[in-house]
């Protein structure tokens, strides 16, 4: 069995808790959750058998209209099962993640972030496998739930940032940039850590876009960001050291020595 992955604080080691101090306001369970609908409706008590195939289609009115909910939509409901059923809905979305049909897997990838927050598991090595898959729908969810867990667990989207930053397909590194940028707002530290190889990179590419992310660290990643915008004041190519020279008015108001 997989050892269990535990989020922790690139600063200090210590575990990180549901949601990093400081988060963005409105970061919260429900913008975590899958898009409102019909799902919600289901009891606690149907939905892990619903989600299993253990039982059949359930008949709801909702809306002033009656809805067939299947295993999909069970599937979606997984984080609002109660304590003492946890460890079996985490097996639960593990097996939908790995499923045959995508539209399983992409319902498993709607619930993960919400679901993360209470087990993580080996849940971001099945979003890291999805990113991978061979469909190209599951893969555009797996890049949107990236973006989602990227600023919550920065120390377990490490090696799948990393990888995503330099995959040679245009949307996959245009998400990873959005989803390093996010990161970063929350932990700075993040940033630095990968903007420092981005910037020794040889393609252009890297460089350019990882300048772009400077902004976001100027102001809170301390003498390590000071370093990565001074070393991309010198870079060879020119539109990274345009993107370096717009956070000069923000460490003025920072560190005026350092802007000098």
């Amino acid at each position: 069995m997989a050892r269990e992955y535990v989020a922790r604080d690139p600063r200090t080691g210590e575990r990180i808790g549901a949601k990093p101090k400081g988060a963005r306001k409105g970061v919260g369970i429900a913008a975590l959750s899958p898009d409102s609908g019909p799902w919600q409706r289901l009891e606690s008590h149907e939905i892990l058998p619903l989600a299993n195939g253990e039982s059949g289609k359930i008949e709801i009115l909702a809306d002033g209209k009656r809805w067939l909910l299947g295993r999909i939509d069970a599937i979606k409901a997984l984080a609002k099962v109660p304590e003492k059923d946890a460890e079996r809905a985490y097996d639960s979305l593990v097996d939908a993640l790995e499923d045959d049909f995508p539209d399983v897997r992409i319902a498993a990838l709607k619930t993960l972030p919400s679901f993360s927050l209470r087990r993580q598991g080996i849940l971001l090595h099945c979003l890291s496998d999805r990113l991978q898959d061979d469909e190209d729908s599951v893969r555009e969810e797996a890049m949107k739930c990236l973006k989602k867990v990227a600023p919550l667990f920065p120390s377990g989207c490490e090696e799948i940032l990393r990888r995503e930053l330099r995959d040679t397909r245009k949307d996959h590194r245009e998400n990873a940039f959005e989803a390093l940028k996010l990161a970063s707002r929350e932990w700075p530290e993040v940033g630095c850590l990968h903007l420092d190889e981005l910037i020794r990179e040889e393609e252009d590419d890297l460089r350019i876009r990882g300048s772009m992310i400077l902004r976001t660290i100027a102001s809170k990643g301390g003498a390590e960001a000071w370093d990565l915008i001074g070393w991309s004041l010198q870079d060879e190519e020119v539109r990274v050291r345009r993107n370096a020279s717009k956070t000069l008015t923000i460490l003025a108001d920072v560190e005026p020595r350092v802007a000098v």
